[in-house]
C-alpha cells in the first residue's frame, strides 16, 4: 500500500522515556484535635526530559520529537477537619506552573500553568479509611506564534488554547496496619 498517499501499515515502535527528578517538600500544621493543613512545593527537573523518540520496526524512520521543556515549581495546599469520629472533609489547592516554552509547545498534555481546586470526604471505620474527592483544573489561556522553520513544519502559523479544563475523580482506600 503507498504510505504516501493516504495507506497505512502496521508496525511495532518502541522508545525510551527518561523521567524528571523532583524534590518535594512540606509542612503540615495541627491546629486542634480535629483540623489539620499541610503546604507544600515540588520542584520537577523537566529539563531532563529533551526529546520523545520512537523506532519502528518497519517501514518508516525514527523519529524524534524535541521537548527541552524547562524547570518548574508546583506549590499546594491543603486542610481537612474532623467533623466527628467517623467522617472528615478535605479541601485543597494547587498551582502547577507549565514547563513547555512557546517553542517546543505540544499538545499532548496542558499546555499552560494549570490551578486544581479540591473538595472530598473521608470515612473512617476500625483501622480503615475511605475517600473520595473531586477536582476542578483550570489551564490558564496561551497563545503561541509559530515560526516557519518550527518543529511542526510550520502547518499553522497560531495556536490558540482557551477554556481547557478538567474534572479529576479521585478514591483511595487505607488500611493502617497495627
Amino acid at each position: 500500500m503507498d504510505l504516501k498517499n493516504g495507506g497505512t501499515r502496521s508496525t511495532k515502535a518502541h522508545g525510551a522515556v527518561t523521567l524528571p527528578d523532583s524534590l518535594t517538600f512540606g509542612f503540615g500544621h495541627r491546629f486542634n484535635e480535629n483540623t489539620r493543613a499541610e503546604i507544600g512545593a515540588t520542584y520537577t527537573k523537566w529539563s531532563t526530559y529533551d526529546k520523545l523518540e520512537m523506532t519502528y520496526d518497519d517501514y518508516l524512520p525514527t523519529s524524534s520529537d524535541p521537548k527541552n521543556w524547562e524547570d518548574v515549581w508546583r506549590y499546594q495546599v491543603g486542610i481537612e477537619h474532623k467533623i466527628n469520629d467517623t467522617w472528615s472533609i478535605m479541601g485543597g489547592y494547587a498551582y502547577d506552573n507549565s514547563p513547555i516554552p512557546d517553542e517546543y509547545m505540544d499538545f499532548a498534555v496542558p499546555t499552560g500553568d494549570r490551578q486544581t481546586l479540591s473538595i472530598g470526604f473521608k470515612r473512617r471505620s476500625g483501622n480503615s479509611e475511605l475517600a473520595f474527592a473531586w477536582g476542578y483544573m483550570w489551564v490558564k489561556d496561551r497563545v503561541i506564534k509559530a515560526k516557519a522553520s518550527d518543529i511542526y513544519g510550520g502547518t499553522f502559523t497560531t495556536a490558540d488554547t482557551h477554556d481547557s479544563t478538567s474534572h479529576i475523580l479521585s478514591l483511595s482506600y487505607i488500611v493502617h496496619l497495627k
